[in-house]
Parts: C-alpha cells; sequence; structure tokens
C-alpha cells in the first residue's frame, strides 16, 4: 500500500513539473507585441525651393 502512495505522488508530482515547464517554454516562444507606431503630422514643403524662398502656402500637413 505504500509504494502504490509513493508511485502516485511521483506520478502527480512529474505532471505538474510538465506543465510548468510546458508554460515556461510556450511563454518564451511566443513572440512579443508589437511596439505602438506613434505618427505626428509634419510641415514639408510641395516643391524643392531654396533655404530662404519657402513660403507658407508652399507649406502642407502630411
Amino acid at each position: 500500500m505504500f509504494n502504490i502512495i509513493k508511485i502516485a505522488v511521483l506520478l502527480v508530482g512529474a505532471i505538474l513539473i510538465a506543465l510548468i515547464v510546458r508554460v515556461v517554454v510556450a511563454s518564451a516562444t511566443r513572440p512579443s507585441q508589437p511596439a505602438a507606431v506613434n505618427t505626428q503630422k509634419v510641415q514639408v514643403s510641395a516643391a524643392d525651393l531654396p533655404q530662404g524662398l519657402l513660403r507658407e502656402e508652399n507649406l502642407g500637413w502630411k
């Protein structure tokens, strides 16, 4: 009777260890969430003009 209890405890322990290892391996191999992309609108020139010739009407928001 005592041997049956030992085998049952060993079996339950082995199952618990296998489940813990499975969870750790599965979480380690899962790809992480992609980083959120933060976009902002900036002013760009509509035409290629020299530095001193940019006017407000030549700029647009993108």
